[in-house]
Order: C-alpha cells, then structure tokens, then sequence
C-alpha cells in the first residue's frame, strides 16, 4: 500500500493562507475577505525588520520550530505580508493563525495533545490567539470603521489523523467555514459542520475582540482506502446551494479524466518484456508513473479553480491512504464516479432551466443589461476590433455596423492627407541629413539617367554641387591638418635646436662680461642671441618678418634658419590657401541647398522616382515605401478609435443592442463572454433557450425531477443524508 498526498492554492484574493500538510496534519485557513476588509497600512519607517518583527510578535513562543516548519513560514505564509504592498486584515489573520496552529500541533506544546478534552482545545486557542493578538499589538492594527468589521479574522479547520492497518483516525477540528472531508468509495463524506446562522453569516472565528473562536472537535474511523481534505469555501461555494454534490462531482470528474488521459503504460508491457526488466525498476517505473498522475489531478483542481470557479481563493490540502497507485484509486472509485457524473449531467440540465423558468424577461436580462452599462469602453473596444479585424462576432450589432459606415465615410477623405503626412514627415527627416552636410547623405543616391527630364536635369546638378561641396570640404580639412602639422614643425625646431642656441649664446653672453673681452666679440655674440630671439618671437607667432639679420658663420645655424623660414613660409601660403577655400565654401554650400530645394520639390511631386533616385537603403533609412498594408494598419487603428467615439454618442442604444444580440443567439458565444459571470450569462442564455423551446410550458415539472436527482444523490452518501 502506498499514500500519496498533495496541497494548492488557487489565488484570487490573497486571503485564504497556504495549506499546511505534513505526515499527521492537514490544516486550511480562510481570511475572512467581508468583515476582514481593513486594509492595514505598515509604517515601514518604523518597521524595517518587519519579517524578523513578525517572528518577534505573531509567532513568539514558536522559537524551537523545526526546520521543516521554519521554511513553511518562511517560504509560503511571509512572503505575501513583506512584499512591501499594504495587505488586508484577512491576508495576516489566515497565514498567523494557521502557522501558530500547525507548529503547535507540529512542533510545541500541542504536538501529542488530546484534542477532544475541551479545556486542551480552549488552550490551543488561547496560544493561536495570543499570536493575532501581539502582531495588533506591534504593528498597531485597527478594525475598521463599520461594525461588521473584525480585526484579523481568519476560519481554521484541521484533521489530525493515525493510519492503520484497515482504517485511518480521523479527528476534526474547526472553527468557522472551512472544511474537512472524507472521500471514500461509498462517496464524499462531509467531517466538519460550517458554523453559520440562517442567512450565512459565520457565528464563530478567530479575531482579536472581546469573544474567543470555539474549536469542534469531532473522531471519525474510515475504513481504506479513503482520502482526507481540508479545504476552504473557495472549493465549495462555487456549486451552492448543492455544494457537497458539486465538490464530489469535480474530484470524481476529475480523477476519472487524469486516469483516462494517463493509461498505466507499464500495463501495456508484454509478459516477454517483464522478464527482461528487473522487478525493482519496474516498481520504481510504476511508482514514478502513479505520482505523475497524483501532480496532474492537483494541476487539474487548481486549473479548475483558477479558470473554471475563480470566483474565491481555493485551498485544499489532499491526503489518500490505502491505494497502490493513482490507477488503483481510479479502479476504486469507478463505480461511484459513474454514478455522480450521470446525476450531476442530469442535474445541471434541469437546474439552469429551473433557476429561470419563471424570470421575467427583464429579470432575465438585469445583470447582463447592467454589467454591459458598466464595462462599457472594454466591450466596444473587444467587439471594435473584432470588427476591424473582420473577425465574425454575434455582438457586433446593427448600431456597431452602422457606426462602421460612419466612420469609413469620415476616414476616406483622410487616406491620401494620411500619405502625405507620412511622407511629409520621410522627406523632412532626409531633409535634415542633406542639410547637415552632403559627405554621408551622398550614398543614398544613384548616379545615371532616370529617363525623366526633369528629375535627370535636377539631380545632375545636385550631385554636382554636392561634390564641389564635398571636395572644397576635404581641401579645407586637408589644410587645417597642414596646419596644425607645421606647428608640430615649428614646436620641434624650437625645442630640439632654438632653444638650445639661445640658451648657449646667454651662457655665453654672461661669460664674456666676468672677463676682459673683445669689444667687437661681445657685440657679436649679443647680436647673434637678439637675433635668434627675435626669430623664437616669430616661429611661435608664425610671423618671417624678423627686423634684422646676423652674421651667421656656423653651418648648422643657416640650416636651422633656412628650415625656420621653410616652415613660416609653408604655414603662410596654407593660411592663405584655407582662408580662399573657406570663403569658396559658403558659395559652394549655397548652390548645393539651393540644388536640393529644387530637387526635393520636384522629388515630391514625383514620388514614382523614387526608386530610381534613391538606394534601397535610403528608401528603407528614410521610411519612403509607404505600403498600402501600413497605411491600412494607421486607419484601421484611428477607424477604431473614431468608431468607439460614435458609439459612446448613442450609449443607451448600443447596450441594448448588444444584451439583445447575445439573447437573440443564445446557443453562440462572444469575445466579450469572458466580461460577465459565467452563471449569470449562461442564465440569460438558458431563459431565451426555454422561452424558444415549444415544449416550455411543461417545464415546471423540471422541479420534480430536479428533486428525485437530489433525493437520489443524498442516497447515495455514506450516511445517507448530507452532513
């Protein structure tokens, strides 16, 4: 024999807690969303610390936790309450209460406690309570302000079970609406009993008030196989007021689904085969095929939920004892699912026609009627671009249509201004880049004849002022690096031979006056260092007109000199030169921007040029292809727009016209299903299906059948009524 067991959380609303299993518990917990409404806003200013303060306020007392119970706090119930969002007063109840609860029945004092002594049960309560308690406490949580309001309201429902060898001990403990339940082969069998008065209000919970949750205890003996569940309204109050049915119906429909669509293959094997695989991997193979079925039923419930029900956050926590294998609990329940699921068929056919035999047909359309009025803009919008789409819709009705119409007859006149707004904006973009310079803008033409007189004349010109542009262009560059070269020219000189004459002939200078010197040899030498400074002055200036000359008698000076001059003289024809070619260009760029003028008038009135003007690059850069399917896209788009306007204008009648068409079409579906309540559109739906249906005035007697269906399932439960 081998257990198998599982936990989800279908998520809505955030207020149910993550289910808790472990070998000995399941355990559930809802916040209550109504009265748990207070939305508690953390000052996180004061509360940086806020999971370890958590641990410090709505979890003291539990500081032995095991590992195990640790990473379930930490990895299942904080998470949600320190995202750093403001949470509800229901979202904190549910994960403290059932984290107290779980480690004290895990790890604590309660671990081996007898629940069914009142006073141990009022104590348990006492410890889960002192938890919400504390965290009010540290965090300073307030009700809020209507009197139907509780300060962290949570339910709790738990079975504490010891398997044996032919049966499992099942004890229940609850408060509130949550659930424990028994799934035997005898059917579903309800072990908690909701605490609620007449009109659904839940008379006990826990809270931080002024009166304490009050734990049910109840013992039950299940014979295997069986499975056990706490769950959380989110599971059965999809299917009111046949709840227990409905709960049966999606585990049996279910189970029944995931062993159809997973045949055992290890099954398939031939008796040859068998002998050739070792016992061991075939068990292993059997057993890993089995949990894989397991992980698809909890896959399956939690879709269901999500998708199908996702009216309530949906937890359930799943433990099956006493069946060799997911195909051996399919075996098992057989019979009984193909019980229920015949009933349940049976009884969703007369049920929809029952709840609306006797509406009125104002009755029948209200919510549809008023939910169309307020999702108004998302409906159009959805049945618009279907529309547009040209995607058949049965709501998209006669005033859509005509809306349509009117909306074409306004955007036709628009199509061509659309054009030439787009290629406005195209010539305005390569305008730019011409008019920055004609260096990179020259690749994007071609060169050669267009056989268009006009163009060929225009674009000649073009092309060949921007060519005198560009080489008057890379003439001054060419110069302006010249330039910039013989400074390099005339730094070197300076440093390299200048400054080391003027500094020799100073040394010298200052020698010859600490000595009796030759009159005529100190004039020498001071002429020769004025000289040579008077030419430093005019290489730094780049100025050759040096005022007066020396003797020169070394070689190596009439070099330096005669290079000093070469570079002078070099430096003032280039200076010339790029002052002539500057003013040249101003010239050159004129006739180039005048040339493109003419030419880019001429281009847009010649679009079919294009092609033969430009490179395929510059039509693609540039964004000159204007296709037929882009222009279609932009009107469609502001088609969309203009035909949601017109239908706002006449508001009332479109609502009427779209709730008529999805009555006029009842057994059809629409895009904009998925805005309404799924029961109370197929409601609508099913009163225009009897009320087309000729045979409609027998139909009151669905009530007597509707009630067989029912009297025949409660026969069928293992202590023959509904818990």
């Amino acid at each position: 024999m081998s257990d198998f067991e599982f936990d989800f959380y279908s998520i809505l609303k955030d207020e149910d807690a993550y289910p808790y299993a472990d070998e000995r518990h399941l355990i559930a917990a809802d916040g209550l969303g109504g009265s748990g409404s207070t939305l508690h806003v953390i000052d996180r200013s004061k509360h940086e610390r806020l999971k370890e303060e958590l641990y410090e306020s709505a979890f003291a007392g539990c500081e032995d936790m095991s590992e195990r119970m640790r990473a379930y706090i930490d990895e299942k119930l904080l998470p949600s309450m320190v995202d750093g969002r403001d949470d509800t007063s229901a979202l904190w109840a549910s994960r403290i209460v059932i984290g107290r609860c779980a480690y004290a029945l895990s790890d604590g004092a309660f671990k081996d406690a007898d629940l069914s002594d009142e006073e141990v049960r009022k104590e348990l309560v006492e410890f889960i309570t002192e938890g919400l308690r504390n965290a009010a406490k540290k965090f300073d949580l307030k009700k809020g302000i209507y009197d139907v309001q509780r300060l962290l309201p949570t339910t709790l429902a738990l079975i504490r079970y010891k398997e044996e060898e032919d049966k499992v001990i099942a004890e229940t403990v609850w408060a509130g609406d949550s659930r424990c339940y028994a799934l035997t082969t005898d059917g579903l069998k309800a072990l908690s009993k909701d605490d609620e008065d007449g009109s659904g209000a839940i008379t006990n919970l826990f809270f931080v008030g002024d009166r304490k949750a009050v734990l049910h205890y109840v013992r039950h003996e299940l014979k295997k196989p069986c499975a056990l569940m706490t769950v959380s309204d989110g599971i059965f109050d999809p299917f009111a007021p046949n709840d227990h049915f409905g709960v049966e119906w999606v585990l049996q429909s279910l189970i029944k689904k995931v062993g159809e669509a997973c045949p055992d293959k290890d099954k398939n094997r031939s008796s040859s085969q068998d002998a050739d695989v070792a016992q061991g991997e075939t068990d292993k193979a059997e057993k890993k095929n089995s949990d894989k079925k397991f992980d698809q039923l909890k896959n399956c419930l939690y879709k269901t939920f999500f998708s199908t029900f996702h009216s309530d956050d949906a937890t359930m926590a799943f433990k099956a004892f006493g069946f060799d294998s997911f195909d051996d609990m399919k075996e098992a329940f057989a019979p009984r699912a193909e019980k229920i699921l015949g009933l349940w068929a049976t009884q969703e056919k007369l049920g929809s026609k029952l709840d609306v035999i006797d509406m009125t047909e104002e009755e029948a359309t209200h919510y549809v009627y008023g939910r169309t009025s307020d999702k108004f803009d998302a409906i159009i919008g959805t049945l618009v671009d279907a529309l547009v789409k040209g995607e058949p819709d049965i709501a998209v009705t006669v005033e859509i249509r005509s809306a349509d119409e009117k909306a074409k007859a306004k955007l036709h006149e628009d199509r061509e201004r659309k054009k030439q707004v787009m290629l406005d904006k195209a010539f305005e973009k390569l305008d730019n880049d011409v008019r920055s310079g004609p260096n990179d803008v020259m690749r994007m033409f071609r060169s050669g004849k267009i056989f268009d007189k006009e163009i060929d004349g225009l674009l000649a010109t073009f092309l060949g002022a921007a060519n005198r542009l560009c080489a008057c262009k890379n003439e001054i560059e060419s110069l302006k690096g010249k330039i910039e070269g013989l400074f390099g020219q005339g730094q070197t000189l300076h440093d390299r031979d200048l400054k080391n004459i003027i500094t020799r002939l100073r040394g010298q200078f200052d020698d010859l006056w600490s000595v009796k010197a030759n009159y005529d040899h100190r004039r020498n030498v001071c002429g020769r260092l004025n000289f040579w400074q008077e030419v430093d002055q005019g290489l730094y200036s780049m100025d050759g007109s040096f005022s007066r000359k020396a003797h020169l008698n070394e070689p190596s000076e009439k070099e330096l000199l005669n290079n000093i001059s070469g570079v002078i003289n070099s430096y003032s024809d280039s200076r010339r030169k790029l002052d002539d070619r500057s003013k040249a260009q101003s010239g050159f760029e004129r006739a180039y921007l005048s040339s493109w003028e003419k030419l880019s008038a001429a281009l847009k009135r010649k679009a079919e040029c294009w092609h033969d003007v430009f490179t395929p690059e510059a039509i693609e850069k540039y964004g000159l292809k204007i296709s037929e399917e882009s222009l279609a896209e932009e009107i469609n788009r502001e088609k969309g727009r203009l035909i949601i306007q017109i239908l706002k204008e006449n508001k009332d009648a479109v609502v009427r016209g779209i709730v008529r068409a999805l009555a006029d079409h009842y057994e059809e579906t629409s895009a904009i299903d998925v805005m309404y309540n799924r029961t109370k559109l197929e409601q609508m739906r099913t009163y225009f299906a009897v009320a087309a249906d000729p045979e409609s005035e027998n139909a009151k007697r669905l009530k007597s059948d509707l009630e067989k269906v029912n009297a025949e399932y409660t026969s069928l439960l293992p202590d023959g009524k509904e818990d």
